[in-house]
């Protein structure tokens, strides 16, 4: 197995416990660990506590739905790493992580496209969701 080529917390801006909960993350969506999830026509269940589920939505941060708790890039890192990114956490390039600065659906991004954003983010500091959505993106 070839060693990764993550840049330091330091670098990303971010907490050693942060990029940890990133690069478990990274693990779980390469490894087809989380599903891709649809559930905006479920109705929130906002007096449950959330709790790792394995469902995935960029358009949902962390929300309880009938399927389970569906999580983007960033609700999932702080359900697995116990971490949490509010107040400004790591600034503008997390920020663009979790929230495309894209036309595209945000429920229709893949695993995948969301698997190679979050590399490009710990690899190069930019998600560069441009290229992973293709053309049409941002």
């Amino acid at each position: 197995m070839l060693a990764q080529n993550f840049m330091t917390p330091a670098e990303l801006d971010l907490s050693d416990k942060h990029v940890a909960a990133l690069i478990t993350t990274l693990g779980m969506l390469e490894r087809g660990e989380l599903t891709h999830a649809v559930p905006l026509d479920s109705p929130r269940l906002n007096y449950l506590q959330p709790k790792f589920t394995g469902h995935f939505n960029m358009a949902e941060w962390c929300e309880v739905h009938r399927c389970g708790t569906v999580c983007c890039i960033g609700g999932t890192a702080e359900l697995v790493g116990d971490v949490d990114f509010a107040g400004g956490v790591g600034g503008a390039p997390v920020l663009q992580l979790f929230h495309p600065p894209t036309r595209a659906r945000f429920e229709d991004i893949t695993t995948d496209q969301a698997a190679l954003a979050l590399r490009n983010f710990l690899t190069t500091g930019s998600a560069n969701w441009a290229e992973v959505l293709g053309k049409g993106a941002a």
